[in-house]
């Protein structure tokens, strides 16, 4: 497969790969505070129809100018589960529910999705977790219980936006088992496209129906710039990244891969938002990127 990322035959996942993963977790941590600016100021369907769109046509133009083929083989094309759960799923789901909590609490409970990728794994790949993946596992849903028992009272306060990110979280963690399950024969580049162009029509539907047009007059320089950040760091960048890992990482591992993203998110949040932040905090993100460490760093079977 073009472009495939690679795991070191004794050392784990090799060092240009393992560096783009933790440069993901960095970047996408900070897209919450980012779309939390966003979605404050334009309707949330006009946001992800725009972005999605923007992202995926960025993506068919660099694979066009790499000279790859944009064709998406025949036996793929009634693949519609991936996009509709990876990208539809989790950017209405989520959008929606960062109108009723803050990014950096949002981020908590959608990133509880590693573990219902083990399920899924297991359930749906019969990916069995080894000794070090369950560690990895159990510090990172430590550190994500620690910063949940922390929000707890403003989460409690916003029921509807809780349940909102678990669904997300559920269709993310299907979606990343579904791309696992399947051998696409495509490069990751034109796969990540056609996920993010499928995915963007049932939402550009629901936006066209619902006749909000794009309102760029109530965008202010920042939402302009989080706007961007987010079409062209989080989804052109990021997602086509994360996509590659799932291609050859066991789905687990991926999942759990990018766990420090909520302690990211909340820090980025408290920094750019004012949101708080404290010793909890500091001893989920101790936790968290321990557990990544431990997924991440170890031998390619460990």
């Amino acid at each position: 497969m073009a472009g495939r990322p690679r795991v070191a035959a004794a050392g784990g996942i090799e060092g240009g790969v393992l560096a783009s993963y933790f440069a993901v977790t960095l970047l996408w941590g900070l897209n919450w505070p980012a779309m939390k600016v966003v979605v404050g100021v334009i309707d949330p369907w006009t946001f992800r129809t725009c972005v999605l769109v923007l992202a995926a046509a960025t993506l068919f133009a660099l694979a066009r100018a790499l000279g790859q083929s944009l064709a998406l083989p025949r036996h793929l094309r009634a693949a519609i589960l991936v996009p509709a759960l990876t990208v539809t799923g989790w950017h209405i789901f989520s959008a929606h529910g960062l109108t009723f909590i803050g990014g950096g609490r949002a981020v908590i409970v959608a990133f509880t999705m590693p573990f219902w990728t083990m399920l899924l794994a297991l359930w749906w790949l019969d990916e069995r977790p080894t000794p070090r993946r369950l560690a990895a596992l159990a510090l990172g849903m430590a550190g994500l219980a620690l910063l949940l028992v922390d929000a707890g009272v403003a989460l409690t306060a916003a029921p509807v936006g809780v349940l909102l990110m678990l669904a997300a979280a559920l269709s993310w963690a299907t979606g990343t088992v579904a791309v696992k399950a399947r051998d696409w024969r495509v490069s990751p580049l034109v796969l990540t496209a056609w996920q993010l162009a499928l995915g963007a029509v049932p939402i550009a539907g629901v936006w066209l129906w619902r006749g909000a047009p794009f309102d760029a007059a109530a965008l202010t320089p920042a939402a302009w710039f989080a706007f961007a950040y987010t079409t062209f760091v989080a989804m052109v960048f990021c997602f086509y990244s994360y996509i590659r890992f799932v291609t050859i990482l066991p789905a687990t591992v991926a999942a759990i891969g990018v766990m420090a993203i909520p302690a990211v998110g909340l820090f980025g949040s408290a920094v750019l938002l004012g949101e708080p932040v404290g010793v909890v905090e500091l001893a989920a993100l101790a936790l968290v990127v321990g557990g990544q460490a431990l997924a991440t760093l170890g031998p390619a079977r460990g």
